[in-house]
């Protein structure tokens, strides 16, 4: 996207961070193909967040999981009758192609457990079948019956199963033997939808990707009688158009492109605080400066603040460096003459500071940002977590200097965000020094800025940032490092991004999200036991940062690796001469309303 072509008022929606995105990936296929499959994952995309029915449990009790489950408190209405409403029409297009709607899932309990809040909630007639994943097996539905089904081979990610599904639709819809379901016959991976809250289920650490997909809103929220709960979804969990906008998704994909897209919000907060300029702006690193961060092995790098991106003790070439964190091969031109022009905008109204979880440290960090010519424009740099062994803090004045920042904080950056906040003059030693700094001492939460790819990083249940820029991650296959997950960047694929970020920087009001209400529960209501979990479904890690010494190509079908991704702690400071290591099976699940897409 051109300059000229920048809309003169970037500003989104207030609820677009709430609202479910449909898209087609922008890559080669048949377009014209049509959806004959549409396929739900479970857990917070059908359900708002999923509590699994008792042996015992009474009819009350059931009536109380239905409503936590599946209806939804910021919403007029019956939830469960839109959804009813959206699956039905899904049945057959406009041209009269049958449809078949299936459930998807990685819920722990299996697809009979599914099946039974499914037809509690009266939503299972609406399903034709129903595949899980861990444990694998599947029900389908003939008639008004249910019958069990054995899924073959085994494979553990959900675009590698669509994929088996597109080229055997029989072995997962058995009733395609049937003369009605003609239409699945011939099956193609473009004739699939999956609608997910997870963006890490759209493609696979094989490559297969989904083609057509559509993005349920996460979110956190004070939630009935379950206090703060995170990473809530529910497709239609607070606006019904989301309904429409799917039917409307499936009828015609190819009007939606993928798009991906900075996401700014400022939070419901009192009037005379809601027009408070902003002083500081905060920034992540990893996925949000850098579309991922790739950072040289070699110690000088990570130690010495006068590195020299020519020595011949690094495995990557400067060049190399550059072009992997910082450009962007999803975008026409520069990213990085467009990163440093906002940044060089910014830096002249507002304190700019980088507040990072990186093990490598600050030093590494600054390194890192100076090869993108971009690390002057900064006045302080944090990384976490905090260690008495390697510089976590740096600040410049003039030169670039260290200094030691308060190690007592707790380890979450929104934490960190209220302490500076309070304690502004331990976090910039300019105070003592210039008088651009002054102003910080009286610095308030609304004169903060915090732009992270993270949205775990934006909100606990006790503190949260009111002004901040979610950054939208992505899947791809990515330069030569083959596929990767959990993708990010200002700008890497909107230069619109930049201009966006500008403007919320200088009116954030008019970027401010809708005001819910808490419910209250109703008296005599029978609430969800405290003592009982939710059966949650954990989020795949984030994948090595590391080169692939040959080509990519997709395997076929029956060579699929089924590896896990590593923690996001482990994927910094890889070695680009690094084949592809499979990965250790140590990632952690995701557990006031903040929402938006990860």
């Amino acid at each position: 996207m051109g300059l000229e072509s920048w809309p003169s008022s970037p500003r989104r929606t207030s609820r677009a961070a709430f609202r479910c995105q449909c898209s087609q990936r922008t890559k080669a296929f048949d377009e014209s193909y049509p959806v004959k499959l549409v396929v739900f994952d479970f857990d917070e995309t059908l359900t708002l967040i999923t509590y699994l029915l008792e042996d015992g449990d009474t009819e009350e009790m059931q009536a109380q999981i239905v409503k936590t489950n599946f209806q939804s408190p910021w919403v007029k209405g019956d939830r469960v009758s839109h959804l009813k409403s959206m699956l039905n029409d899904l049945a057959v297009s406009a041209t009269g192609i049958r449809r078949a709607r299936t459930v998807l899932t990685k819920n722990h309990a299996g697809a009979k457990a599914v099946l039974q809040l499914l037809h509690v909630a009266g939503l299972a007639p609406c399903f034709d079948a129903i595949w899980a994943l861990q444990p694998l097996g599947g029900l389908y539905r003939l008639d008004e019956q249910w019958l069990e089904m054995i899924i073959a081979p085994d494979m553990c990610h959900k675009a590698d199963l669509l994929a088996a599904v597109a080229e055997r639709p029989a072995d997962f819809l058995p009733q395609v033997a049937s003369g009605d379901w003609k239409d699945l016959e011939s099956l193609k991976m473009e004739g699939i939808v999956l609608v997910d809250d997870q963006r890490a289920n759209f493609q696979s650490p094989s490559g297969m990707q989904v083609l057509r997909f559509c993005k349920v809103a996460r979110y956190d929220a004070y939630y009935r009688n379950l206090g703060y709960v995170q990473n809530m979804g529910g497709i239609g969990a607070h606006s019904f158009e989301d309904f429409q906008a799917l039917k409307l998704f499936v009828e015609e994909p190819s009007a939606h492109k993928e798009t991906f897209r900075l996401q700014c919000t400022q939070m419901p907060m009192e009037e005379a605080s809601s027009r408070c300029p902003v002083e500081l702006i905060i920034f992540d690193l990893d996925e949000t400066l850098t579309l991922a961060t790739f950072m040289p092995s070699s110690p000088d790098f990570v130690d010495n603040m006068a590195w020299d991106a020519g020595s011949q003790d690094s495995e990557w070439r400067a060049d190399d460096l550059l072009a992997y964190n910082f450009e962007s091969p999803f975008l026409r031109g520069s990213r990085v003459a467009l990163l440093k022009e906002m940044l060089r905008e910014l830096s002249q109204k507002y304190i700019l500071a980088i507040l990072s979880r990186n093990e490598c440290g600050a030093i590494a960090v600054l390194n890192l940002l100076r090869l993108a010519d971009v690390a002057d424009f900064f006045h302080a740099i944090w990384t976490m977590p905090f260690s008495s062994h390697r510089a976590c803090a740096l600040f410049r004045s003039g030169s670039w200097e260290r200094f030691e920042p308060p190690l007592e904080v707790a380890d979450q950056k929104v934490d960190v965000l209220h302490h500076i906040v309070g304690h502004a003059e331990k976090w910039f030693p300019q105070i003592q020094r210039e008088e651009r700094f002054q102003r910080l001492r009286s610095l308030q939460l609304a004169n903060v800025i915090l732009v992270d790819d993270e949205r775990e990083h934006l909100q606990s249940a006790e503190k949260a940032a009111v002004r901040y820029c979610k950054v939208a991650r992505y899947d791809e296959v990515y330069r030569n490092c083959g596929p990767l997950n959990q993708l990010g960047g200002i700008g890497a694929h909107s230069a619109e991004d930049f201009e966006t970020l500008k403007a919320f920087a200088a009116e954030p009001w008019r970027f401010a999200a809708p005001s819910f209400a808490r419910e209250e529960p109703a008296k005599h209501e029978v609430g969800v036991v405290p003592g009982r979990m939710p059966s949650r479904s954990e989020e795949n890690a984030k994948l090595p940062r590391s080169l692939m010494q040959r080509s990519f190509s997709l395997p076929a079908l029956g060579t699929i690796p089924s590896r896990c991704a590593m923690s996001r702690s482990q994927s910094f400071c890889s070695s680009p001469r690094m084949e592809l290591d499979v990965a250790h099976d140590d990632s952690v699940p995701d557990l006031c309303l903040i929402g938006m897409e990860d």
